[in-house]
């Protein structure tokens, strides 16, 4: 049973100095149609002694309260002002000793100091004074802006955009606390930047410089630049090898035409450009194009010696510097290349060649792959031809396309591509001194007559059977027929040789046969008996 109940719209009563204290279940009880009771300096202490779902005071609908002692098994129930349960505890403790309403940790609230009236969480925390005032140990005392810096370190501690290790911009202020007001950091003034914290108009400053160790860029003298609240540091780069600007992120002004000195390059240089913001010279080179004086923007080459580069921009965008590069590529069958003029038959091994040069000498070191259709292999740099070299054999005779491509990136130079085909013989006609019984193997690219065989092999006559024997001398016009595969004929060579035989594999030959005897040659496919030959 409870000790104290009210049920049936028992309403608007005041209960004071009452106690009800060890009953089984509820102290007090307010059914939930009753409502607008006032309990005043009540105690209700030890309550639900069944252990049951009790409470020392139960509110089933909206009653209010004053200076109460009770556990903290209060349904429902706080009194007026306190966070939790009654104002006082049931073991003597008093939960709100500084009448701020909020109640004491021990008593499940959470004011972090129950004897300050000007300390709980209702309170603004008040800087650098070493008290928890807001009973928030998130909350830093000593970091008013909530930087991470405080006050020590931080030069403003009411602004989280000032702080150590922040931007500088052009604002009159020590943005970074480094105790300069408006000194980049990316850009000494050793290098000859331009010392902003001295320029009386920072609206319009002429003349700027802004440089490292990499290099530099130069504003005409007379022109002026609006650095109000701009970040250098964070918008220009001058790195190994290139210039990248982001123009979105600064004033219009900024970008104009101006000098750009870059050191440390390979000389004689090639210039390239490409839009965007890039970390390295090597992403502008591999998206960008070459930048001369027809491009947009246009690129201008002052001079180039003993490593530095100076050239004219029209305006910005990102650029990048490499040591300017040539190749000549070739095989050993190229008339007039060195190890060339050679003819190169199925199954021979052909050398190719890559000469990839600055412009005093070849370069070594870099990486030159070449290319046929199926697959890319590496070249090997030959030390005492100074190439870069691969050999490999074709099975079949014919023109195969090549390509090298040499990446000298990583020395300094550009990367360069260059194609080229090589022509495989498919076979060869051995000539005996004396006479010889030959037929073509192939059909010939360029079609003989009698003469153009003789004059090509050195022979001194050839014969063919055609109804009757028909020989034609060299240097006469006398039965000048044609040498085609498929017949067969009779040549007479002083000295011997070969004679190499350019064309297409004969897949099929047509032989017109006359009565009585015939001289043939070559046939699509071996055939094994005088049987079979008349078969065919």
């Amino acid at each position: 049973m409870s000790g104290i109940a009210l049920y049936s719209s028992a309403s608007n009563n005041t209960l004071t100095n009452n106690t009800a204290n060890n009953n089984k279940e509820n102290g007090f009880y307010v059914s939930s149609n009753s409502t607008g009771n006032t309990l005043n300096a009540n105690i209700f202490c030890s309550n639900n002694q069944s252990g049951g779902a009790f409470y020392d005071i139960y509110d089933g609908d909206s009653n209010t309260g004053d200076n109460n002692t009770c556990s903290t098994t209060t349904y429902n129930y706080n009194d007026t002002g306190i966070e939790k349960g009654c104002t006082n505890r049931c073991d003597g403790t008093v939960c709100d000793a500084d009448n701020d309403y909020y109640v004491k940790n021990i008593c499940g609230g959470t004011d972090c100091n129950d004897d300050n009236i000007s300390i709980n969480p209702g309170m603004p925390e008040i800087y650098y004074n070493g008290v928890d005032d807001d009973c928030n140990t998130s909350t830093i005392d000593n970091d008013q802006d909530g930087d991470g810096f405080n006050q020590t370190v931080d030069c403003n501690d009411t602004n989280a955009f000032i702080k150590p290790g922040a931007r500088e911009v052009f604002d009159r202020i020590d943005n970074n606390c480094d105790g300069n007001i408006d000194v980049l950091i990316e850009f000494g003034a050793t290098y000859g930047t331009t010392n902003f914290s001295a320029v009386s108009d920072i609206g319009n400053v002429t003349n700027i410089t802004l440089a490292n160790g990499n290099g530099t860029i130069q504003f005409p003298a007379d022109y002026g630049v609006n650095a109000t609240g701009e970040d250098y540091d964070s918008n220009v780069e001058i790195g190994d090898g290139f210039v990248s600007v982001n123009s979105s992120g600064l004033n219009p002004t900024f970008n104009n035409t101006v000098n750009i000195t870059l050191n440390n390059v390979v000389c004689p240089a090639t210039i390239y450009y490409a839009s965007g913001t890039f970390a390295s010279k090597g992403e502008i080179i591999a998206g960008g194009n070459v930048c001369n004086a027809t491009t947009d923007p246009s690129c201008s080459i002052i001079s180039c010696a003993g490593g530095t580069l100076k050239f004219t921009v029209s305006h910005f965008t990102g650029f990048a510097a490499i040591g300017t590069t040539n190749m000549t590529i070739w095989d050993e069958t190229d008339s007039g290349m060195p190890y060339g003029n050679q003819t190169k038959y199925q199954d021979e091994q052909v050398v190719f060649f890559a000469n990839y040069t600055n412009s005093t000498q070849t370069i070594q070191g870099a990486n030159c792959a070449i290319g046929f259709q199926g697959g890319s292999y590496n070249m090997v740099w030959n030390a005492s031809s100074r190439l870069y070299e691969y050999n490999r054999s074709f099975s079949l005779g014919g023109t195969y396309e090549w390509n090298v491509t040499c990446n000298g990136s990583a020395l300094g130079y550009e990367t360069l591509n260059a194609n080229d085909s090589v022509s495989i013989f498919s076979d060869r006609i051995t000539l005996e001194g004396g006479w010889n019984l030959i037929s073509l193997p192939l059909n010939p690219i360029t079609p003989y007559t009698a003469e153009t065989f003789l004059n090509q092999t050195g022979c001194d006559l050839i014969s063919r059977y055609a109804g009757g024997i028909q020989t034609h001398i060299k240097g006469t016009s006398n039965f000048n027929f044609n040498v085609t595969p498929g017949y067969g004929y009779y040549t007479y060579c002083q000295n011997p040789g070969n004679k190499t035989i350019t064309g297409t594999p004969v897949s099929g030959v047509n032989i017109s046969l006359t009565t009585g005897w015939n001289l043939i040659g070559s046939v699509p496919e071996a055939i094994n008996n005088a049987s079979a030959l008349r078969q065919t």
